[in-house]
């Protein structure tokens, strides 16, 4: 018997059609290691360090630092290559080579007192665009599955509890819209139009089940576009020289868009179907950070930061599509959801940070600086829009906190997720004066919790019909870089790599019935950067 875990609170939580899950919220609240090419190619370990515009978005104490103004702007071309794993067979996915602007700034430096020894010494603000989160990536999986989405599609539609009748399912004309019926799930609607799965006449309520027979050969592909961007106001001061401190206020803005298609083939006397989803979410932010740097001496620097949650408003949008063949069913065609999608809107906010730092600086010769990050993703927080967002009556319970399902503890940030680290360590090696040489490595642990075996879980009576979701295994990041800097000007260019691990569930199943895919995805960037002192 397959055990599968479903949250059925259709008629607990109201009306409340929600698609967003904890795999979602982690997707929202991770960043890159993305800026200028000397931030990039220093593995970006610049938290005690500053001096770089866009390290300002780690540690804003770093503007500080500045004796003068800045202007700059970073272009970054980046190509990716996605490796997939699955039931042994091979496959891979590149994207086509795209260039984007990862940061544009400019730095005011305001001396407040020429002959002032100590105190405040000086003031400086910034203003900047900095990208912090670059979603796109191609991704491709094929294999000889031993399940198939239409047996979990049928199993997820026999766990509603009060049943699903096949009238429930069927359109009649200008009389009945299932689409339209809040305790019915989107997906058993698609499957049941597009003769993914049979009613047992049996029973009643019917137990549904496959429509096709035999072995799928299974083919998984997935485009994710877009990305997150920050739009910063800073101010930053330096105190007795060897204190600095910083803070930003900073407009998120968020955008993503993920296209998937799942391919199952079960032979000539059989059929097979096409899955299309499509799923997109815009959204604006806010969040404040603070931290500082302090000086014990001349060569030893010390950081500390403290990111504040992002508040988000978000609208996600879906739809989806069936083309199938039903070789014993003598039907073919596409089954679609309502042309208008679903939509939802909803608030997030995202996890609290915080950053230490230290850098030791040997003469005007060179540097090295480490860093260590902490991200309480389990602190993901979804809430209502304009509604009540009480303990009693949290319409996202199942999702911040977890429900009980046959006594077990199913769901919930603290569940599903882990919270994440990050270590970054960086150099700079300066031959002459006016050449740097640059190195950096940074690891990144996986947000995903190892521990957690119960997938995605999805509500009986949800408008998503895209299933799939990934386990993070963690990241390791390698760059290098070189600069060359003039009194009034500089350029800085690099390379890195980031070097990505994960599974890959094109939906949510008991893990003896279905493997994941190994995806090793490998992002590769070029980044220029130029720089003007004024």
């Amino acid at each position: 018997m397959k055990k599968i875990f479903f949250l059925a609170f259709s008629i607990f939580f109201g009306s409340a059609l929600i698609a967003q899950t904890e795999y979602d919220a982690l997707r929202i609240s991770q960043s890159d290691i993305v800026g200028s090419a000397r931030y990039m190619s220093m593995g970006g370990a610049f938290g005690a360090l500053g001096g770089d515009a866009s390290a300002l978005k780690d540690n804003p104490a770093g503007l500080g630092v500045y004796r003068s103004g800045e202007i700059s702007t970073t272009l970054n071309a980046m190509f990716q290559n996605s490796n997939s794993t699955w039931y042994n067979d091979k496959n891979s996915a590149n994207s086509g080579l795209g260039v984007k602007f990862n940061n544009a700034s400019y730095i005011m430096s305001i001396p407040l007192y020429q002959e002032k020894s100590s105190g405040l010494l000086q003031s400086n603000f910034s203003f900047g665009f900095n990208r912090v989160k670059n979603f796109n990536r191609v991704m491709r999986a094929n294999g000889v599955t031993t399940s198939s989405f239409t047996d979990f599609v049928s199993d997820f539609t026999n766990q509603n509890k009060n049943g699903i009748e096949e009238a429930d399912l069927k359109y009649v004309e200008n009389t009945y819209e299932p689409y339209d019926v809040q305790f019915i799930p989107w997906m058993a609607i698609l499957a049941y139009d597009g003769h993914l799965m049979n009613p047992d006449g049996a029973t009643t309520p019917p137990k549904w089940s496959s429509a096709f027979k035999g072995q799928a050969k299974s083919t998984a592909t997935m485009i994710e576009t877009g990305g997150i961007s920050e739009y910063s106001f800073g101010w930053g001061g330096n105190f007795n020289n060897n204190l600095f401190v910083g803070a930003n206020l900073n407009i998120a803005d968020l955008y993503y868009s993920l296209d998937t298609w799942l391919n199952e083939d079960f032979g000539s006397s059989s059929g097979d179907f096409t899955l299309k989803n499509r799923f997109n979410q815009t959204g604006m932010g806010v969040n404040l950070k603070l931290g500082a740097i302090y000086l014990p001496t001349n060569s030893l620097r010390l950081g500390l930061a403290f990111h504040t949650p992002t508040a988000f408003a978000i609208t996600s949008t879906g739809y989806a599509e069936v083309d199938y063949n039903n070789v014993e069913a003598g039907k073919n065609g596409t089954a679609k959801t309502p042309e208008s999608g679903s939509r939802q809107n909803f608030n997030i906010n995202t996890p609290l940070q915080t950053q230490l730092s230290a850098a030791y600086l040997f003469g005007r010769k060179g540097l090295i600086s480490i860093e260590y990050d902490f991200i309480h993703y389990t602190g993901n927080r979804f809430k209502e829009r304009d509604g009540d967002n009480s303990n009693v009556n949290d319409p996202f319970e199942p999702e911040n906190v977890g429900v009980i399902v046959d006594g077990k503890l199913v769901g919930g940030m603290k569940q599903v997720l882990s919270d994440g680290h990050v270590i970054k360590v960086g150099g700079e090696y300066k031959p002459t004066e006016n050449v740097s040489l640059r190195a950096g490595y940074a690891m990144f642990t996986g947000g995903t919790n190892p521990k957690y075996t119960d997938g995605k879980l999805m509500r009986l009576n949800t408008t998503s019909t895209n299933p799939e979701y990934f386990e993070q295994k963690g990241a390791n990041y390698f760059s290098l870089g070189l600069g060359y800097r003039e009194a009034t000007w500089f350029v800085d260019l690099a390379y890195a790599l980031k070097m990505n691990n994960e599974n890959y569930y094109p939906f949510q199943w008991n893990r003896t019935d279905l493997q994941p895919a190994d995806i090793k995805t490998n992002t590769n960037n070029i980044v220029l950067t130029l720089g003007f002192k004024i």
